[in-house]
Parts: C-alpha cells; sequence; structure tokens
C-alpha cells in the first residue's frame, strides 16, 4: 500500500472510530433516558472531533506508531460494546465505566499524538481531539464518583 493511500486509510479509521463512539453514546442516551443529556452531549463531541479530522483529510501520518490492525481491533472492539449495549440490560455505572476504558484507549495508544513534522493543521487538530478526549475522561469520572 502506498504511504499516500496508507495516510488516507488510517484517518478514515480515526474518524470512523470517533463515530463508532458517538454511536455508543448515542444508544446509552436512548437506553438510560434519565442520563440522555449526558450521554447525548458526549455523542455530539465525538462528532465533532470526528469531522474535525475529516477536515485534514489526508495527512501525513506515515511516522506513526498507529497500525492499521491495531485500529480495526479497536474499532471491531466499539462495535462489539455497541450490540452489548442494545442486548443487554445496562446500568448508569456500567456505561460510565465502558466508556472510561474506551476514552482512555484513545489517550493509552496515542492515536492523537503531535509529532514533531506535523503541519500546524493537523497539530491543531489532534491538539483539539485529544483534549476532547481528556475533558471526556474528566467528566465520566466525574459521574462515576457522583454515582457513589
Amino acid at each position: 500500500m502506498s504511504e499516500a493511500r496508507r495516510d488516507l486509510s488510517m484517518m478514515a479509521m480515526l474518524v470512523i472510530h470517533e463515530d463508532l463512539i458517538a454511536q455508543l453514546y448515542e444508544t446509552y442516551a436512548q437506553i438510560l433516558p434519565e442520563h440522555e443529556p449526558f450521554w447525548a452531549q458526549l455523542a455530539r463531541e465525538e462528532v465533532q472531533h470526528a469531522n474535525l479530522l475529516c477536515s485534514v483529510g489526508g495527512k501525513n501520518l506515515s511516522e506513526r506508531d498507529i497500525s492499521l490492525k491495531g485500529l480495526l481491533t479497536s474499532l471491531d472492539y466499539v462495535k462489539v460494546l455497541l450490540a452489548n449495549a442494545l442486548r443487554q440490560k445496562m446500568s448508569m455505572q456500567m456505561a460510565l465505566t465502558t466508556a472510561l476504558q474506551v476514552e482512555n484507549s484513545i489517550i493509552e495508544k496515542n492515536l492523537f499524538e503531535i509529532y514533531e513534522g506535523d503541519d500546524e493543521q493537523l497539530r491543531s487538530v489532534f491538539h483539539s481531539v485529544s483534549q476532547g478526549t481528556r475533558t471526556h475522561i474528566a467528566r465520566v469520572e466525574k459521574a462515576l464518583q457522583e454515582l457513589k
């Protein structure tokens, strides 16, 4: 696969990843109607992340440690979480714990790490998405604490 095609594939997978997380949170909003505002807001922000990523297109991602295989594994994991949310009875605590795992995995995998050679637009978008993810972690952790 050429570097240009790989970069487009990587960016497409990152966009799909954010969209799937948005779908997961939208599902939580539907099955936990008493907490709908919380989940709907997170879902909207995930859509914003996806839109930001779309805005940078196929920027050079070739030096990144992200593998397509790793991204596909992560996508499959979120799809399983989405299917499980629709099949099993979900409590707010379970949903929050799952969301925390998803958001933390994004940070742990350095999906939006900024590299020295990144152009300004990519740096700005990755910084924004990374900060948004960290904000989600803080909000989910706070909501978990409030449940106790």
